[in-house]
């Protein structure tokens, strides 16, 4: 890739092993994200990874932080990006790494995009991306609202990309339009089981349980995404269970106004406009003074 970084000389590695030490140290790291690891030593990268694992435990300890239980998922994190369209391929990489948990992006599913779901765009071709912007609120809706996968959000849909003004040739794209009220619907609606209403070509809708129980208000509501790619606007039936009987629920997102009531069987119609989204949520729930 040009960068002509040798980590295979002792020098090298010494200084990287110093730096994920360092920066382990100093910030509030939770974990490390490799980029383009197939142009990089994998027994080094096995060192680095071993390395910041072992200083990470150090600095719990010396900090009077309890151990961490790994046995639900490694100390610090670690994921490359390792593009091959073969699932073995991926496999036998995973192999150099012994008893060190590594994790690599789902490049082999990359190449079947009818069951990926993780991304919307990123920071390689944002100015050049083959999603365009009034399906982007549909594609967020169904990454971060879905019980599978792990949402990546791109940092310029959120904020824009060029957004100083400057002519630097690489042209300007506006942030997508509440996306962090989307982010903020997974933190507090994203829970519990999934039912699923796909049975329209250009609309579908899912609910999400929730958490909650009639004994614990301290827990997370029920949610019910519906989304519309046609002409028309959309709508669904779906249920959210006999607990919201009688309770209304809205569009947290505010695209969708008006309120829609659930009967005594626990199911209630959501609404969409046409090519949007909608994110509907219990109209007294304590998580909407976040939106």
């Amino acid at each position: 890739m040009g960068s002509d970084v040798d980590h295979a000389h002792p020098d090298v590695q010494k200084d990287l092993l110093d730096w994920g030490a360092w920066i382990m140290s100093n910030f509030p790291v939770a974990g490390f994200r490799f980029d383009a690891v197939k142009h990089m030593s994998c027994d080094f990268l096995h060192n680095f990874v071993k390395h910041i694992r072992e200083e990470a435990r150090k600095l719990r300890k010396e900090r009077g932080i309890e151990a961490a239980d790994e046995s639900q998922g490694p100390i610090a994190f670690s994921v490359g990006e390792f593009w091959e369209d073969s699932l073995d391929s991926c496999l036998k990489y995973l192999t150099n790494f012994g008893d060190e948990k590594f994790s690599l992006f789902d490049a082999p599913l990359h190449y079947n995009f009818k069951e990926a779901g993780d991304a919307v765009e990123n920071y390689d071709l944002p100015l050049e991306s083959t999603v365009p912007a009034q399906f982007k609120p549909l594609a967020y809706a169904l990454i971060l609202m879905r019980l599978d996968g792990y949402p990546c959000v791109f940092l310029g849909d959120l904020d824009g990309c060029n957004t100083t003004g400057i002519d630097n040739g690489e042209g300007k794209a506006e942030p997508m339009a509440d996306l962090d009220k989307f982010v903020k619907a997974r933190k507090y609606y994203a829970y519990g089981e999934q039912r699923d209403v796909w049975d329209h070509p250009n609309c579908i809708a899912w609910v999400r349980t929730g958490s909650k129980t009639d004994d614990n208000d301290a827990e997370y509501d029920a949610s019910a995404t519906i989304i519309c790619n046609g002409t028309e606007q959309g709508s669904k039936p779906v249920e959210v269970g006999k607990r919201y009987a009688g309770q209304n629920f809205v569009d947290v997102i505010g695209w969708f106004q008006g309120e829609q009531k659930v009967n005594d069987d626990g199911w209630f119609e959501v609404h969409c406009h046409p090519r949007s989204a909608s994110i509907w949520v219990p109209e007294n729930s304590k998580h909407r003074q976040f939106f």
